[in-house]
């Protein structure tokens, strides 16, 4: 779900429960709330896609936001799927962050990690 929530919302306990309920169900339920214990990063930013203006137009976004890189997530967990079908959401997110690749850069005279990166290939040939 491109979405996320917060506790003093409306419907807080609801979207919760229901999440619960598609987990217990085996389902991977993916949505935009941080998860800083859990972390995978992936491409989120720099996009072109359909315009919300017209038909035959198209636009580019310079920045997204952590909803644009839920489908990304959900798209690489029904490849996974249609190599391994009974893979697991837990085993999907364990090996996606196991063969996520890190990354140094250097910004203003310091190096950081950037990381794990899902690397698409690296997961698939995991499984």
């Amino acid at each position: 779900m491109s979405i996320g929530w917060q506790k003093d919302q409306k419907g807080y306990a609801e979207i919760v429960e229901a999440v619960e309920e598609a987990e217990k169900a085996g389902m991977l339920v993916v949505y935009a709330n941080p998860l800083y214990d859990n972390l995978l990063l992936v491409p989120m930013d720099s996009r072109t896609t359909a315009s919300p203006t017209g038909k035959d137009e198209y636009v580019f976004y310079r920045t997204g936001g952590v909803s644009w890189a839920i489908p990304y997530i959900a798209g690489m967990y029904a490849l996974a799927a249609q190599v391994k079908p009974q893979i697991t959401p837990q085993e999907f997110w364990k090996i996606a962050l196991e063969t996520g690749q890190t990354i140094e850069i250097l910004h203003e005279s310091q190096t950081y990690q950037l990381g794990p990166i899902l690397d698409p290939v690296a997961l698939i040939a995991a499984l």
